[in-house]
C-alpha cells in the first residue's frame, strides 16, 4: 500500500471534515436511517434527478467519492474520473491545493476538504476509502482509528443501493466488522486492496489486475461493475477475508525477501564478497529465483507495516516476525556502524587537532527513489539516529523538501573546491567523511561518487 498520506493530526481533522453528526461506534451504523437526496443547484445534475429518485442513474451522473486523497487516492482519482463524476475528500489544505491545481482542467474532478462544500459528494453512488492504517508509537500495534472514523462518517451519508469499498490495507476481518452494519441498511459493501507501487511506471495503474471482494454475491456483482468501467482486468475473489489476506501475503512476501537479501549482504561483507555480483549472477537463473538487491531496509506505508496486521492478532508467524523486527532494527544498526567508521576517519585525517564531529551525507532520504514521502523511510531513521549520536548530517534528494536536516544542492554534489595548498578536490572530499548511498545514483552522479579520494562511500543500493 504502497500507501496513503497522513499528517499527525489526521484523525481529528478528518473527523471534522466529514462528520455532520456524532455516531458513537461502527456498530451503531445499523440504526442510522437512509439518507434522503437533496436537490443540487447544478443544471446538469438536475436533469438526472428524476432517474436518481427512482434509483436508476445514468452512467454520466454516477458519483464516486474518494475519502483520503493521498498517494493511493490520487491514483483512484485518475482512474475513476475517466468514467464518473469524482469527488476527492482530504483534510490537508496543502494537499487539496496541489490536487486542485493538477486537476484544474478535468471537469469530472472536484477536490474538497469538507462534504458541505459540494452537496453532490454526499449523494455518492460509490465511496472508496483510502485512508492510512499505520502503526502506533510502539511500532507494533495497528492504528485503526482513521479507518474506523472514515467508515463511520461515510455511513452517515450512505444510502440504500450505494456502495462503500475499503481500499486501505487492513487486518483480516476488519472489512466485515466495519461494513456489515452498512450492508444491513441496504448498502453494497466490499474490499478491494490497492496495488500501487511508488516509482513504477509499468504496468500503468489501470492495467494492474484489481482484486474485488464483496460481503455477499450481490455486493460483489454491483461493486465489480464499477471497477470494470475503469480497470482493464478485475479479479473477483471468494470473500472479504480472502482479499484482505491476499494483500498482506503479497506485501509480507516482499518484506521477507528484502530482509533475507540484507542478511546475505552482511554475510557477503564479512566474507569480502560483492553482494551485487552475487545478485547479478543469481538473476541469470530462469526459474526459482526472485531478483532482490540489498538495501537499508523497506520503507513506506505498506511493506514495513503490513506484517504487524497479522502479528497483532497473535498468529504464529515467527519467520515473518523476525523479518519485521530485523527491518526495523537495520537502519539503527547501520547508523551505529557508520558513525564508528566516520569517527575513525575523522581521527585519521586530523590526528593532531581536537577531533571534529563526523560529517555524513545521505544520498537519498525518501522511502523510495523518486518519492517525496519520509513514511517509515529507513534512510530517515538512519539520519535521525546519526544526528542523535552527534554526527553532522546532510541529505541529497531532489524529490524531498524537508527542514529535518540540512540539504545539499546538486551543484554542490558536483562542485570542486581549492585546498589550502592550492590543489583542487571535490567538495564531497573536502566536507564529508562518509557518503551513505541509499538509492541507486542517477547516471550523472555516479562519476563524482566514484571519484572521491578521501571521503568513503557506503552503498545500500545498486551502484
Amino acid at each position: 500500500m504502497a500507501s496513503c498520506q497522513r499528517s499527525d493530526d489526521f484523525a481529528e481533522k478528518h473527523t471534522a471534515c466529514l462528520r455532520t453528526e456524532s455516531v458513537a461506534s461502527a456498530h451503531e451504523l445499523n440504526s442510522l436511517p437512509p439518507m434522503q437526496r437533496l436537490p443540487s443547484p447544478s443544471a446538469h445534475w438536475h436533469t438526472c434527478l428524476p432517474e436518481v429518485a427512482r434509483g436508476h442513474r445514468t452512467a454520466e451522473c454516477l458519483v464516486v467519492l474518494i475519502v483520503g486523497a493521498g498517494f493511493v487516492g490520487e491514483h483512484l482519482i485518475d482512474c475513476f474520473s475517466q468514467a464518473f463524476l469524482t469527488f476527492a475528500l482530504d483534510h490537508n489544505p496543502h494537499r487539496c491545493s496541489h490536487l486542485r491545481a493538477r486537476y484544474a482542467r478535468n471537469a469530472n474532478v472536484h477536490i474538497i476538504s469538507h462534504v458541505d462544500e459540494e452537496q453532490r459528494s454526499k449523494e455518492f453512488d460509490l465511496c472508496l476509502i483510502s485512508v492510512p492504517t499505520l502503526l502506533l508509537a510502539d511500532q507494533v500495534s495497528v492504528d485503526t482509528q482513521d479507518i474506523v472514523r472514515a467508515v463511520r462518517d461515510v455511513g452517515i451519508h450512505a444510502r440504500r443501493g450505494s456502495a462503500v469499498v475499503i481500499e486501505s490495507s487492513v487486518k483480516v476481518g476488519t472489512s466485515r466488522q466495519l461494513l456489515e452494519p452498512l450492508r444491513k441498511r441496504g448498502v453494497y459493501v466490499g474490499y478491494s486492496p490497492e496495488r500501487v507501487d511508488p516509482g513504477r511506471t509499468y504496468p500503468i495503474f489501470r492495467d494492474i489486475p484489481k482484486l474485488v471482494a464483496g460481503i455477499d454475491q450481490e455486493s460483489l456483482d454491483q461493486i465489480n461493475k464499477f471497477y470494470q468501467r475503469v480497470f482493464t482486468t478485475t479479479v473477483p475473489v471468494r470473500s472479504l477475508e480472502t482479499a484482505e489476506m491476499t494483500k498482506l501475503f503479497e506485501n509480507c512476501q516482499r518484506l521477507l525477501l528484502i530482509s533475507y537479501v540484507n542478511e546475505i549482504a552482511d554475510t557477503c561483507a564479512e566474507l569480502d564478497i560483492d553482494i551485487h555480483d552475487v545478485c547479478e549472477a543469481a538473476r541469470t537463473k530462469p526459474f526459482g529465483y526472485v531478483p532482490f538487491f540489498p538495501s537499508l531496509g523497506a520503507g513506506g506505508h505498506c511493506i514495513p507495516v503490513n506484517p504487524w496486521y497479522l502479528l497483532a492478532d497473535g498468529h504464529n508467524l515467527p519467520t515473518l516476525r523476525q523479518a519485521a523486527l530485523s527491518n526495523q532494527e537495520r537502519p539503527l544498526q547501520k547508523a551505529r556502524e557508520i558513525f564508528q567508521l566516520a569517527t575513525e576517519a575523522t581521527d585519521e585525517h586530523q590526528p593532531c587537532i581536537e577531533p571534529k564531529l563526523p560529517r555524513i551525507l545521505v544520498y537519498g532520504i525518501g522511502f523510495k527513489k523518486g518519492s517525496s514521502s519520509l513514511a517509515y523511510s529507513s534512510a530517515a531513521l538512519l539520519a535521525d539516529e546519526l544526528t542523535s549520536m552527534g554526527a553532522c548530517v546532510k541529505y541529497f534528494d531532489e524529490a524531498v523538501n524537508t527542514g529535518r536536516w540540512p540539504s545539499l544542492r546538486r551543484a554542490d554534489l558536483h562542485a570542486q573546491v581549492t585546498r589550502p595548498d592550492g590543489s583542487s578536490c571535490q567538495l564531497l572530499d573536502a566536507e564529508y567523511d562518509i557518503v551513505v548511498v541509499t538509492q541507486s545514483p542517477d547516471a550523472r552522479d555516479r562519476g563524482p561518487l566514484r571519484g572521491l579520494e578521501r571521503c568513503r562511500v557506503i552503498y545500500f543500493a545498486p551502484r
